[in-house]
C-alpha cells in the first residue's frame, strides 16, 4: 500500500496539522480530507486500519515530509 499525507504548518512553531491522507492499492486510491474530519478526528475504522501492524505502507520522495 502506498500512503501520503499533506499538511500545513500552524503558526510560528513546529506544529503541523494533517490536512489530507492518501492511501493507494494498485490503481485504487482513498483520499481522506482530514482537515474537514468531524471534531478533527479521522473515522475510527480508518484509524484501526492505519494502526494494524500487519499492514505494510511505502512512500517515495519523503525527504520533504520528514523535515
Amino acid at each position: 500500500m502506498g500512503i501520503d499525507t499533506e499538511w500545513k504548518k500552524l503558526g510560528k512553531g513546529n506544529s503541523h496539522l494533517t490536512t489530507l491522507i492518501q492511501i493507494c492499492v494498485s490503481i485504487h486510491c482513498l483520499i481522506v480530507q482530514a482537515l474537514h474530519a468531524t471534531d478533527g478526528q479521522i473515522p475510527e475504522d480508518l484509524k484501526k486500519f492505519l494502526e494494524e501492524e500487519e499492514h505494510i505502507f511505502c512512500g517515495a520522495a519523503i525527504d520533504h515530509d520528514i523535515r
